[in-house]
């Protein structure tokens, strides 16, 4: 099942508790959910989208907590089981971002803000051919409303980049930008982007699994917007452990002039810590 709940913060108790009775939608079992994105547009609406069915489909809110909610919109058909969506707030509306692993392609669609639920813009193909699609996306918004997009790639060659970012600009034109190579001593996943205000930094952080052994590395990369340079190599910000995995950041935008964490878990459910340093 695919649930939402809404927790609000308890100053007295200094926690979180749950502000609202939980939303779920029972899934049949013979469908399969890689991921569930969750984001609000400017109007306060909630947004959940999700692959299921082979398919790419979202939910609106019908109120500020997220206890009602429509009934699922359809995007896109035709994905596989394997392929992942990702929802964003950005300038003017949302936007979900999703891979197609039988047409070798990512995609995405716009909704304006005020529009009727399922209204949306006509499928952009962020790009396509050449093994560019693979099941690894994460979203971050810049001040300027460029939506960037950390994606892993199917270009399963060595010394050929692995991970793309891919860029919406303002204008809705995109750009794609290869960096991290796969070599015969590592290979680049699970990548994600965190963007910056002030100083105007995106940080790109994966994993690099070590060829012939469990112990897995963060990489992290510190790079400007607009116009990233991805030609410089990226630094070990944690150290390799067994099955380390899965780093995770900041959604919304890093804090002005303060040093930011990043977070990853291993094998065994221990939780680590890098400090990203955007002062200098």
């Amino acid at each position: 099942a695919l649930t939402v709940v809404a927790m609000c913060y308890d100053r007295q108790r200094c926690d979180y508790v749950q502000a609202a009775p939980p939303t779920t939608w029972p899934i049949h079992q013979d469908n399969i959910i890689e991921t569930a994105t969750i984001t609000k547009d400017p109007t306060g609406r909630l947004w959940v989208a999700y692959d299921a069915n082979q398919s790419v489909w979202v939910r609106a809110s019908k109120d500020a907590m997220g206890v009602r909610w429509t009934d699922p919109i359809l995007l896109e058909r035709g994905t596989t089981d394997d392929d992942i969506c990702s929802i964003a707030r950005v300038c003017g509306g949302v936007g979900v971002v999703w891979s197609n692993q039988n047409n070798d392609s990512i995609s995405f669609r716009f909704h304006p803000n005020g529009s009727p639920p399922d209204s949306w813009d006509q499928t952009e193909i962020v790009a396509q051919g050449g093994d560019t699609a693979d099941d690894h996306l994460n979203c971050a918004v810049a001040e300027d409303g460029t939506l960037y997009v950390a994606t892993k790639t199917s270009l399963d060659t060595i010394n050929r980049p692995l991970l793309s970012l891919r860029e919406r600009l303002p204008n809705g034109r995109w750009r794609s930008h290869a960096y991290a190579p796969l070599t015969p001593n590592g290979e680049p996943s699970r990548p994600i982007v965190m963007t910056s205000h002030c100083p105007q930094r995106l940080v790109l952080c994966h994993t690099l699994y070590e060829v012939g052994s469990q112990n897995f590395s963060i990489i992290g990369m510190i790079c400007r917007h607009p116009n990233p340079d991805l030609d410089r190599k990226g630094v070990k910000l944690i150290q390799p452990e067994a099955r380390l995995n899965n780093v995770t950041g900041c959604k919304s935008p890093l804090p002005p002039n303060v040093s930011s964490v990043v977070l990853a878990s291993d094998g065994a459910g221990n939780v680590y810590e890098a400090i990203v340093d955007l002062t200098h």
